[in-house]
């Protein structure tokens, strides 16, 4: 889920003067310069003093920071616009407690974040815990985790960094998927599909359900022979499997760009366009409603195992996922997803032919984009099977989908 970054070099303390320690050493060079100049002894020691206090507050700030060592937790997986847990667990190695530490982790820029510990025992370990959230899918790079001090007088810091730095997969927004009504409209628009479900046919992998028995071919398997019913025939009798309808899902996903899916749109398309002024939405939030909605099929999918569900994505490199549903399958599907961006031009030749040459399972074809007609058109004379086509810009014509609370009308 998270993909580790190259690790950083060996930590190094990094020293820097913050304002306050600016504003003392300020501060310490007039006095000085005034008491040297106007011969005023009491004032130049006051300012020598202060800046021994400076030099001694440089020594001593984060000498002991190596001794310190953390670990960083996020909860995954990570979905954008839903809150998620970010854990900090820091060790003293040290027989002697800690003050004034400053523990920063440079996340991204929503998610960066802060703690201020007094103390840290000896040989103790302090776990923190933040609650936060992103709202921006893709890759994101997470910075480390650093800890300073300027501990006692808080003039002069030193800072080291504890944690290499991450890039992390944030998912897409998931909305929410009326699984029983996308089964109905799968079947409603295609009825070949309809009635293969209907009536099932005999396939010799699928042994679940006795459909009765039937005198023996060449190539039946010998475990099907029912030697009872054969001895009372006079001729080898097999049982015959009834093939039960399995929930495969072909879903394709085509990103090309609004101006190439409306060069091939058709005139009623056109019409539809221009008297419905709601359909006039920005391409990105296009594009998002369309990665939202993949995503969602896919996680709601793969909650139900030992299906097949192939994903089909024509971006700007095409990408076609094929295996058995699960939970694996399901982060898979939506961190390929994550990291799609809005192509220009979609390489959709390049899937099609990959989708030609794939021994697809038996199933529905899904074909969602920008311009879902002549997709589902092409599909068709490709495949051979029916398909069916979802205009991205016709998602509040739909029963079985709820768009993400950001992306709600």
């Amino acid at each position: 889920m998270i993909q580790q970054a190259r690790a950083l070099a060996p930590p190094r303390c990094r020293f820097h003067v913050p304002v306050e320690g600016r504003w003392f050493l300020l501060i310490t060079v007039v006095l000085l310069v005034i008491g040297l100049v106007k011969t005023i002894n009491l004032l130049a020691l006051l300012a020598c003093m202060m800046l021994a206090l400076w030099v001694l507050n440089a020594l001593l700030a984060g000498r002991r920071l190596r001794h310190l060592s953390a670990h960083r937790y996020l909860g995954r997986p990570i979905f954008a616009g839903k809150r998620f847990c970010l854990e900090i667990s820091l060790h003293n190695q040290r027989r002697r407690s800690e003050y004034g530490l400053h523990l920063d982790d440079h996340g991204p820029e929503p998610a960066r974040t802060s703690w201020l510990l007094p103390v840290v025992s000896s040989r103790a370990t302090l776990r923190l815990a933040e609650e936060m959230m992103l709202g921006r899918r893709g890759r994101q790079p997470w910075g480390p985790l650093v800890v300073s001090s300027g501990y006692p007088f808080g003039l002069a810091r030193r800072e080291i960094p504890l944690t290499p730095s991450e890039e992390i997969i944030v998912l897409p927004r998931l909305g929410r998927l009326h699984r029983g009504r996308l089964r109905r409209f799968l079947a409603r628009s295609s009825l070949t599909v309809s009635r293969s479900l209907q009536h099932p046919r005999r396939h010799p992998s699928a042994q679940a359900e006795f459909h009765g028995l039937r005198a023996f071919r060449s190539g039946d398997s010998p475990r099907w022979i029912h030697w009872r019913t054969s001895a009372r025939c006079g001729e080898l009798m097999v049982r015959e499997f009834e093939d039960v309808p399995s929930d495969n899902l072909i879903l394709v996903l085509d990103l090309s760009s609004n101006n190439e899916a409306r060069g091939t749109m058709n005139d009623e398309s056109h019409q539809r366009l221009a008297s419905d002024s709601s359909c006039i939405v920005p391409r990105a939030s296009l594009l998002e409603d369309a990665i939202s909605l993949a995503a969602t099929i896919c996680w709601e999918w793969c909650r139900q195992k030992d299906e097949r569900f192939v994903l089909a994505v024509a971006g700007t490199e095409p990408a076609l996922l094929d295996a058995i549903t699960g939970n694996e399958l399901g982060l898979c599907m939506l961190e390929c997803l994550a990291v799609q961006e809005d192509a220009a031009a979609a390489d959709r030749t390049g899937l099609l032919q990959r989708l030609a040459q794939a021994p697809l399972p038996r199933g529905p074809v899904l074909a969602i984009g920008l311009d879902s007609v002549s997709l589902g058109r092409t599909l068709y004379a490709l495949l051979n099977r029916p398909v069916v086509s979802l205009d991205v810009a016709n998602l509040s014509q739909v029963d079985f989908y709820e768009r993400p609370a950001i992306h709600a009308s």
